[in-house]
């Protein structure tokens, strides 16, 4: 049967493209700092407010 080389492809690269989002995240958080209402990244900023528990959007 060849039913699972077909999607083996398709899974492996969506865990390598998770992969570099998640290395990428990493990085950006890294050199921005992740200072609160300092750094206006968007993807820090939805981070911070996530991990603080503030999720009220104004």
């Amino acid at each position: 049967m060849s039913v699972f080389p077909l999607p083996g492809n398709g899974i492996l690269a969506t865990v390598i493209a998770f992969a570099r989002c998640i290395g990428t995240f990493g990085t950006v958080l890294i050199l921005t700092g992740g200072s609160y209402m300092q750094t206006e990244v968007l993807p820090i900023t939805l981070y911070l407010n996530i991990s603080y528990g503030n999720m009220e959007w104004h």
